[in-house]
């Protein structure tokens, strides 16, 4: 009995992150014990807490090419060995030792490491069309669900209204502002190196925040702004008025001087090709940290995956819509009278992954979500419904076999598959950044 209850306090010790030379050796030998001992007499102690699931990223932060302002000691991770709790497999992957609370967003196996240096959460909560009181409940019912992950934007317009809820979840003495990830973006009419800091700042302020976890450029290409710098320039057939003269390396020194400044911890991209990434690549000094792009089952970015693998190893994928997005066509002939293509429609009521979720007892939203999560990709699909909020963050407690992901990897169209092409901009794919023609 007082070997468990020690045994007990130094793995609590080694979970805090204490890694001196002498304790670390403890550590692991402690670690190589617990391997060689049953799961049925492990769970049987009360101090035991078994990982949730598994990173199958392997992000290493000699990569890293900066030193960022962290709450944490980045650069001090190590490798280790892990297992996974649900039998998915044994994998190896690199440990950010910063203590961030109880809160296991933050734990390996639901979220991945940053070539920054930060943590991530796999599952986010994405804010997209959601109007200002029901993002309200939204957020708040996220947040009671285990969420600490959200996605928002300048251009979504609610980002008022999540910062309250921020505000008010932050005021509570047993929250911390560092269990939060916050993501918002740059408006692609403030794609102008001098833009960079008012836009960001002003996103700080409506969320009632000091910095925001993760900025992105939010468009790689780039709309004059009215005015009031609140929407784009439009002609007057309605088109907007490009900005030819964007220049993506000098707007990325701008988002790094953000990053210096504390407003971000980390920065990356939205929408951008594998040229795009490339270029701002071979300049930066704060890595790109994340690329957010349309990505779900019938349209997988298997050849952006593997483009940007190339000159970005460690950069982490976002899907947006990852469900399919089955209201934006009905988004975007409300606001722009534009009528698109969509495959993805049909993914929730697909036979295949019904037939999947039968098997597994899950819901088809949870099959598709876990097929990216699986996979290392982080997933932030939109729900303003309680029960769905709850089901989408429920992804951790099974994995997917084998044989099931590769036929859902088969439900790849590719660009076939592609919903979100940004031709409601009238005339955009004029401009010399537009990511999805010649250039």
């Amino acid at each position: 009995m007082l070997f468990k209850a020690g045994l007990c306090s130094v793995i609590s010790l080694c979970n805090i992150g204490l890694h001196s030379s002498a304790f670390g050796h403890t550590c692991n030998a402690v670690r190589s014990t617990l391997s060689k001992c049953t799961s049925a007499n492990l769970f049987s102690w009360p101090c035991f807490k078994p990982l949730k699931d598994y990173d199958s990223r392997s992000i290493m932060v000699s990569s890293v090419t900066s030193n960022p302002k962290t709450d944490s000691t980045s650069q001090n991770s190590r490798k280790k060995d892990h297992w996974s709790s649900n039998g998915c497999q044994k994998y190896s992957t690199a440990v950010d030792p910063g203590y961030r609370g109880e809160n296991m967003e933050f734990s390996e196996g639901r979220s991945v490491l940053l070539p920054s240096g930060h943590r991530m959460p796999l599952v986010g909560l994405g804010t997209w069309q959601a109007k200002d009181e029901e993002v309200e409940a939204a957020v708040s019912e996220a947040l009671s669900a285990g969420y600490r992950h959200f996605d928002t934007a300048f251009n979504y317009g609610n980002e008022y209204a999540i910062g309250r809820v921020f505000k008010r979840w932050i005021n509570d003495k047993d929250h911390l502002r560092s269990d939060l990830f916050v993501t918002t973006k740059l408006p692609v009419f403030g794609n102008r190196p001098g833009d960079v800091e008012k836009y960001l700042t002003e996103s700080l302020r409506r969320l009632q925040l000091d910095f925001v976890d993760l900025y992105l450029i939010h468009m790689p290409f780039a709309l004059m702004p009215n005015k009031n710098g609140d929407n784009f320039e439009a002609n007057e057939d309605g088109s907007p008025v490009l900005d030819p003269s964007l220049d993506h390396q000098k707007l990325w020194k701008a988002l790094e001087a953000q990053v210096d400044a504390g407003r971000a911890k980390s920065i990356g991209v939205s929408n951008f090709n594998a040229r795009q990434v490339a270029n701002i690549s071979a300049i930066a000094r704060h890595p790109i940290s994340c690329i957010q792009v349309e990505l779900h089952a019938v349209n997988q970015q298997k050849d952006l995956r593997r483009d940007c693998a190339k000159c970005c190893p460690n950069i982490a994928f976002t899907a947006y819509s990852p469900l399919g997005s089955p209201a934006a066509p009905q988004h975007f002939q409300n606001k722009y009278g534009y009528s698109i293509k969509q495959t993805s429609a049909g993914l929730l009521s697909n036979p295949l992954v019904v037939e999947i979720a039968s098997t597994y007892k899950k819901s088809p939203a949870q099959i598709l979500l876990r097929h990216h999560v699986q996979q290392g990709i982080i997933v932030i699909p939109k729900s303003v419904s309680p029960a769905r909020i709850q089901q989408n963050h429920e992804v951790f407690d099974f994995c997917l076999s084998e044989d099931d992901m590769k036929k859902l990897n088969n439900l790849d169209q590719g660009e076939e598959g592609r919903t979100f092409n940004f031709l409601f901009f009238k005339g955009v794919e004029n401009h010399p950044e537009y990511p999805f023609g010649k250039n």
